[in-house]
């Protein structure tokens, strides 16, 4: 094991369940090891295999600290993206909460190499650490978001939202006659550069930009429901690399009887995104065509959904799905036999 690499705090992190902030300085590599453990790009190649597990099911904590290691490691030997790698395993886990000063360290040296992604780790180190730095967190989410990021946009969008999400979240569950009272005015002011900024990271085609745009004009708490715009920027998520919008507007216009716009977003879904439930519901979709009205152009288009769904989409083990590839069978035997089932 690579322990020496780590600083004393993230070291018991993995000790202590609810650690306490370390207050000793960080551990560089070169005080235990006379050469590194790994080099250079093969570093974050060998971090990314404990982030990625092979069975496709989530990293423990453990796998986190291991692939730390060697984030670690390419960063000393200044791989940029280790040192961003290393930074962002620290801030996807609150566990490791009390070690945001490692993180710090890591995304200022990506940033200072002119990394943007080290630059937004950066911001989200003064954004989400204690103490928090909102000074800090704001100019450099701007600076990424004026750069063209469209990532930093959102994140920036997300910093001057989330001190009123209370407000919001709290008239959403008190339903229509909550909603419809007026919005305190700085909520409401955060509200609309929040939503500009949403905007402007949909406009760059980052589709969670997009999603939350969509979110803003369906949802009655924020007090400007347009569900044609909701619409649009639904669509926009989806070509943008979203597939649950996909599949969410295809379910919208499939209930519209408006097959032919369902069937092009699943096909987004499902061909371009690889998004699992994409192939799913539009093959079972147009399986039950098939079998309500025999058409044989809707069998074919359900073949077609659970082949990519059986043949070139894993689920969340990394595997082949059974159902999906069952269904796939099943609509081949049909096809085979020229049967109405």
């Amino acid at each position: 094991m690579l322990w020496g690499m780590l600083s004393p705090g993230l070291l018991a992190a993995q000790q202590k369940p609810k650690p306490t902030k370390s207050k000793k300085p960080a551990i560089e590599i070169k005080a235990k090891y006379k050469k590194y453990p790994c080099k250079r790009d093969r570093c974050v190649a060998d971090g990314h295999m404990y982030l990625h597990d092979m069975l496709g099911g989530a990293p423990t904590r453990d796998d986190l600290m291991r692939a730390l290691e060697f984030f670690q490691a390419g960063c000393e030997q200044g791989v940029m993206e280790g040192c961003i790698e290393a930074g962002d395993v620290i801030l996807s886990d609150s566990h490791f909460a009390p070690f945001y000063e490692d993180a710090r360290r890591f995304h200022s040296k990506a940033c200072d190499a002119g990394e943007v992604k080290g630059c937004i780790g950066l911001a989200r180190v003064y954004a989400e650490g204690e103490p928090r730095d909102a000074k800090k967190a704001d100019g450099l989410f701007d600076k990424v978001c004026k750069g063209g990021d469209g990532e930093g946009c959102w994140r920036h969008a997300d910093f001057i939202i989330q001190p009123h999400r209370t407000t919001f979240s709290e008239r959403a569950r008190g339903g229509k006659k909550e909603a419809a009272k007026p919005l305190p005015s700085e909520a409401k002011k955060a509200r609309d550069k929040a939503l500009a900024l949403y905007k402007k990271s949909c406009s760059l085609k980052n589709h969670i930009g997009c999603e939350v745009v969509a979110i803003f004009y369906y949802g009655p708490e924020y007090q400007m429901v347009d569900l044609e715009k909701s619409r649009d920027y639904s669509g926009r998520a989806c070509e943008s690399g979203s597939g649950s919008s996909c599949q969410y507007l295809a379910g919208v216009l499939a209930r519209e009887k408006n097959t032919k716009k369902a069937k092009r977003y699943w096909e987004i879904g499902c061909n371009e995104h690889k998004h699992m439930g994409c192939c799913q519901v539009a093959g079972q979709f147009f399986l039950e065509k098939y079998k309500d009205k025999g058409s044989t152009s809707a069998l074919s288009n359900a073949r077609d959904f659970f082949h990519t769904g059986c043949k070139e989409v894993r689920n969340a083990h990394g595997r082949k799905d059974v159902w999906t590839c069952n269904k796939l069978a099943e609509v081949e035997k049909l096809q085979a036999s020229g049967q109405k089932k």
